[in-house]
């Protein structure tokens, strides 16, 4: 599907071709907006944000080589793992 002027992933692709800094910077900015949504208490928020900041990450883990499937290994790996307190 061709994005359109009217499409969200024209503002969600065009930080991401600046690389690297770029896709970190986003991070920065959607863990902000993130923490504001919970402090705020707003669930649509939150979801939204959430989804936002999950979807960057992803991007820079592909940018890195890292499969989002050794993202879950390791969670996997926690859940199981004794929890200090």
């Amino acid at each position: 599907m061709k994005a359109t002027s009217t499409s969200p992933m024209i503002s969600t692709n065009k930080p991401l071709e600046g690389g690297d800094n770029c896709i970190l910077k986003k991070i920065g900015e959607e863990s902000a907006e993130f923490v504001m949504a919970c402090k705020d208490d707003d669930p649509d928020a939150i979801a939204g944000e959430a989804a936002d900041l999950i979807f960057h990450v992803q991007v820079d883990l592909a940018h890195h080589g890292v499969d989002w499937r050794r993202v879950q290994e390791v969670l996997a790996e926690r859940r199981g793992a004794p929890r200090s307190e």
